[in-house]
C-alpha cells in the first residue's frame, strides 16, 4: 500500500492578484493506492497484448481478444480505476469499458492520442469486501498501457465549509424561519406581482423511477421546489399534501449519477428537503435524505476525476451542474449525515475553481443557449457557496458582474430573438428572467434590472424569480442606460446596435481561441484539459440584423463544426482549426477582437483571425474591420495574406427566400426578408466571382431546412499572396431603392461615399487623407473612419491603427 497527498488546485499562472490562501486550506484531496499492476504484470491478469520498450520502460500493446480480469478488497468510499497510457496514434482514441461484480461503470476510459492527463473512471463502494474487476476494448485495438491502479480517494476538511450560526437550522437555504415574516410581506408589493405569482396547489401524482435508455426521470420535477417554497409563503393544508406526497416518492429515487437531470433532480430535492424539513416526519426526513445521500455519493468520485461529463473543464456546463447538486445535496443534509461535510467542503472547492477559470470579462464560450440552463446552477452554486460559507467568492465577479450585458446583447432589436452563436437553435427565445434578476439583486445594478424588466415574460411561479428580485431597485429603460456596444475580449466578441428600439440595426463579430483567452493558456500552456467542445472554428464570423429580420445568419447548433458554415473566410476552400471536428478540443487556435470603437449609431471593431488557420495553409494575415454606419451602412474590409498564392474565399449565409436580383459580373445580390431588404455589392477587388446558391444544412441541430431555406453568397478572389474584399451591405425597406455607392480607391486607402457619410478604410499603415461630406480634409493613420453629416449632426470616428 502506498499513501499520497495532495491539493488539487489549478494552476496558478493565470490568476496572479488573486489570494489563494483561503482556496488552498479549504480541502486536500487524499488518495490511497489500494491496488497497483505494472505493465509487465498486466500479464498475469488477461490477455490479447504485447510488450514492448518505449522510452526507456515496457508497455503493453493491446491486440484483439485484449481483456484483463482481477480481483480488489476495497473499502467503502470515493474510487478511481486509473489507466496511464495513450491511443493507437495521435488520431485515435483507445475506449475501454470497466466492469464491477458484471455491472458497468457509468463512463468508459478513454486513451486518447496525446492526453492531458491520467485517463481514468471513477465510483463509489458501499461495502467493504472483494470486488471482481473487468476491462474490455470497446474499438480497434493498438491502445499503449503502463499500467492500472485503484485509488480510494478523500477529502481532508481543513476549514468547516457551514456556518456555525446555521447548524442545527431548517430552512438555512437562502432564508431561515425568522425571515418567513418579511418574505411573506413581499406578497402584497406591486412590484413584486410584475415577476412573481404563487402556483396553484401540486394536484398531479409524483412519477416513480423509471428505467430506459433516453428516460428523464428528472423533468417532472424541473418546479418542485416551486412548490416548496410556496408552501412556506402561503401554508395550507392542500400545498402540504401535495408536496409532501411528492417528497415520499422522492424518498424512493435510487442514485442518478452526474448527469443533467440528477443536476436538476437535487435542485428541487435538495431545496424541498431544507424548506419542508420542519413539516416532515423523522420517517419522510430520513428516507428523503437517503436520496440525497445517494446522489452525492455517485458525484463525488466523479467529480475527483472529472468524468462529471465536463472533461475535466471548470468551464463546461456540466461541471456546474454536478458540483452545484453536491454542493446543494450536501448543505441541505448537513448534520443528517457525517459524510456531507466532505461533499460539501469539496462541493465549495469547485466552485472556487471555476470562477478563479471564468472569462475575467463575462463572456461564455458554449453560447447563449446552454447559458440559458447553466448559468442558473452557477448562479445558484454561488449562492450555496457563500450562504454556507460566510465567504466571498475568492474571484469571479468580473465574470459574473456582465452577465446581464452579455445575454441582453445577443438579443435582437425587438429582444424576442436570440443571436446563434455557437451551440444554441436558431430562433432561440429570450433568457429566462430570473438569469437577469440575479446580477441587478447582488451587484445593485439598474441597467440590468431595466433589462430584467424588458424582457420579463410576466409573473411566473419559479421560486428564484421571488427569491433573486430586488424589488426597490430602479430600472431605467434599455434605450435610457444600457450601451449600444459591448466588448468582450476574453471570449472575442463585439455587439453592436444603432439604438435600443425594435427597428435598429444590430450586428457582432467574433474572433477568439477556442474556449476564449484564458482558456486556450490553460488547455494549450498549462495543459489544463477541456474548455471548448461547443466552440465552432467561426473566427471573424459576424451576425447582421436589421428592419426586424435576421439578414446574415449562424447556423447555431451543429453535430459537426464547420468554418464554411460561418461567414467568415476560407483559404482554398479549406477551414480553421478545428474543422470538421463534433466536439473541438483544445487546439493551437489564436485569435482575438483587435480593437473597437463606438460613436452612437456608429460602431467600427476589427478582429485578426489570422492565427485560427492551420500553419499549413501558410496565411499571414486576415484582419477583418466592420463599420455599422448608422441603421442603414454596413462594411466587411478583409486584409488578406499568404506566404505563396492562395484562393480566398468570402462566405454569408442568408435564411430566406432565394435573392430577388443578382448578377455576379457587378458583384451584386439583393435579398427580401419580410419588409427588410438587403443590398449586397462587392467593390474588391474588382474581379472577383460571386456565387450565390442554396446551401446544405442538413449538419445543423436542427436541421435549418426544415425551418427556413438557406443561401450561401460567396465571393472568389484568384490566387494571390495579397489581397483584400471590401464589401458594402446596404438595409432598407422592401420596395424602396438603395442609395447609390461612390467608391474610390489608391494605393493608401479605400472610401466609400453613401448619402451623407464616408467610410474610409486604411490599406496599409501609412497616414491616408479623406474628405468629408461636409469639405474638410483630414489626415490620419486610422485603421478605418466614418464621417457622417445627418440630422445637422457632424461626426467623425475614428479605428486607431494597429
Amino acid at each position: 500500500m502506498s499513501q499520497a497527498s495532495q491539493h488539487s488546485d489549478l494552476p496558478t499562472g493565470p490568476f496572479s492578484g488573486v489570494d489563494l490562501s483561503c482556496l488552498l486550506k479549504k480541502t486536500t484531496l487524499e488518495s490511497e493506492v489500494v491496488f497497483e499492476a505494472d505493465a509487465r504484470a498486466l500479464e498475469q491478469y488477461g490477455s490479447g497484448m504485447t510488450f514492448e520498450e518505449q522510452d526507456g520502460r515496457t508497455v503493453a500493446v493491446t491486440e484483439d481478444g485484449f481483456l484483463l480480469r482481477f480481483t480488489a478488497k476495497l473499502s467503502p468510499g470515493a474510487h478511481a480505476f486509473l489507466l496511464p497510457g495513450h491511443g493507437p496514434d495521435r488520431e485515435r482514441t483507445g475506449t475501454f469499458q470497466l466492469l464491477i461484480d458484471g455491472t458497468p461503470v457509468r463512463f468508459p476510459i478513454g486513451l486518447l492520442g496525446k492526453p492531458l492527463m491520467i485517463p481514468s473512471t471513477a465510483f463509489h463502494i458501499s461495502e467493504a469486501r472483494d470486488y471482481e474487476f473487468v476491462l474490455n476494448p470497446d474499438g480497434e485495438p493498438g491502445s499503449v498501457i503502463t499500467g492500472m491502479r485503484i485509488e480510494r480517494r478523500s477529502v481532508k476538511v481543513n476549514r468547516p465549509p457551514m456556518r456555525e450560526d446555521l447548524l442545527g437550522k431548517h430552512p438555512r437555504l437562502y432564508f431561515t424561519d425568522d425571515d418567513l415574516d418579511t418574505l411573506r410581506a413581499r406578497l402584497d408589493n406591486p412590484r413584486v406581482g410584475l415577476f412573481y405569482k404563487l402556483p396553484p396547489p401540486l394536484t398531479e401524482k409524483p412519477p416513480p423511477f423509471q428505467t430506459g435508455e433516453g428516460v428523464r426521470n428528472d423533468l417532472p420535477w424541473l418546479n418542485f421546489n416551486d412548490h416548496a417554497l410556496a408552501c412556506l409563503l402561503e401554508p395550507t393544508d392542500e400545498r402540504l399534501a401535495g408536496v409532501l406526497e411528492w417528497l415520499e416518492m422522492a424518498a424512493t429515487y435510487p442514485a442518478m449519477g452526474a448527469s443533467l437531470g440528477a443536476g436538476y433532480f437535487m435542485e428541487s430535492v435538495g431545496m424541498a428537503y431544507d424548506w419542508m424539513y420542519p413539516t416532515m416526519s423523522d420517517e419522510l426526513r430520513e428516507g428523503v435524505c437517503g436520496t440525497i445521500a445517494r446522489q452525492c455519493e455517485g458525484i463525488l468520485p466523479l467529480s475527483m476525476e472529472g468524468r462529471d461529463g465536463s472533461g475535466g473543464c471548470f468551464q463546461a456546463h456540466r461541471c456546474w451542474f454536478a458540483n452545484m447538486a453536491l454542493a446543494l445535496g450536501a448543505a441541505a443534509i448537513y448534520e443528517d449525515v457525517p459524510e456531507a461535510e466532505q461533499w460539501l467542503a469539496w462541493g465549495l472547492d469547485r466552485l472556487e475553481r471555476i470562477v478563479m477559470s471564468a472569462s475575467p470579462d463575462g463572456g461564455w464560450h458554449e453560447g447563449p443557449g446552454y447559458w440559458g440552463f447553466g448559468i442558473p446552477r452557477l448562479f445558484i452554486f454561488t449562492d450555496i457557496y457563500e450562504r454556507c460559507s460566510g465567504l466571498q467568492i475568492p474571484a469571479g465577479d468580473d465574470f459574473f458582474r456582465r452577465q446581464t450585458e452579455w445575454r441582453a446583447q445577443h438579443m435582437f432589436p425587438g429582444l424576442k430573438l436570440t443571436a446563434a452563436f455557437g451551440d444554441v437553435g436558431r430562433n432561440a427565445e429570450p433568457p429566462d428572467t430570473k438569469t437577469l434578476l440575479w446580477g441587478a439583486k447582488r451587484y445593485q445594478d439598474p441597467v440590468a434590472m431595466g433589462m430584467a424588466e424588458a424582457m420579463n415574460q410576466g409573473p411566473c411561479s419559479d421560486a428564484f424569480n421571488f427569491l433573486w428580485l430586488d424589488e426597490d431597485l430602479p430600472s431605467p429603460a434599455p434605450q435610457e442606460a444600457a450601451p449600444l456596444m459591448s466588448r468582450f475580449d476574453d471570449i472575442g466578441m463585439v455587439l453592436a446596435r444603432t439604438s435600443w428600439e425594435d427597428d435598429a440595426t444590430y450586428f457582432a463579430i467574433t474572433s477568439h481561441p477556442l474556449g476564449g483567452q484564458l482558456q486556450a493558456r490553460l488547455n494549450v500552456e498549462q495543459k489544463f484539459p477541456g474548455g471548448c467542445f461547443h466552440g465552432h472554428p467561426e473566427q471573424g464570423h459576424f451576425i447582421l440584423f436589421g428592419r426586424g429580420q435576421e439578414l446574415a445568419g449562424d447556423p447555431g447548433y451543429s453535430i459537426k463544426k464547420l468554418t464554411i458554415n460561418h461567414n467568415t473566410i476560407l483559404v482554398d476552400g479549406k477551414g480553421q482549426y478545428a474543422d470538421g471536428e463534433g466536439w473541438p478540443g483544445p487546439n493551437a487556435a489564436r485569435a482575438e477582437i483587435a480593437d473597437a470603437v463606438t460613436d452612437g449609431d456608429i460602431t467600427i471593431a476589427t478582429a485578426d483571425a489570422t492565427k485560427a488557420y492551420p500553419p499549413e495553409l501558410g496565411l499571414t494575415r486576415f484582419e477583418r474591420t466592420m463599420v455599422l454606419a448608422g441603421p442603414d451602412i454596413v462594411l466587411v474590409y478583409d486584409r488578406l495574406a499568404a506566404e505563396e498564392p492562395r484562393t480566398f474565399i468570402w462566405n454569408l449565409h442568408h435564411y430566406g427566400d432565394p435573392p430577388t436580383d443578382v448578377s455576379p459580373e457587378d458583384g451584386v445580390a439583393t435579398f427580401v426578408k419580410g419588409e427588410a431588404r438587403m443590398d449586397i455589392a462587392a467593390l474588391a477587388p474588382s474581379n472577383a466571382r460571386m456565387t450565390v446558391a442554396p446551401f446544405d444544412c442538413a449538419d445543423s441541430y436542427p436541421p435549418n431546412c426544415e425551418q427556413e431555406p438557406q443561401h450561401l453568397v460567396q465571393l472568389h478572389h484568384e490566387p494571390t499572396t495579397e489581397g483584400s474584399f471590401l464589401v458594402a451591405i446596404l438595409i432598407g425597406d422592401k420596395g424602396t431603392t438603395p442609395p447609390k455607392i461612390d467608391h474610390a480607391s489608391d494605393e493608401l486607402c479605400d472610401t466609400l461615399r453613401i448619402g451623407d457619410t464616408l467610410i474610409a478604410f486604411n490599406r496599409g499603415d501609412s497616414e491616408m487623407s479623406v474628405t468629408t461630406p461636409w469639405g474638410e480634409e483630414l489626415a490620419t493613420s486610422a485603421r478605418a473612419l466614418v464621417a457622417s453629416d445627418s440630422n445637422g449632426k457632424r461626426r467623425v470616428v475614428t479605428l486607431p491603427g494597429a
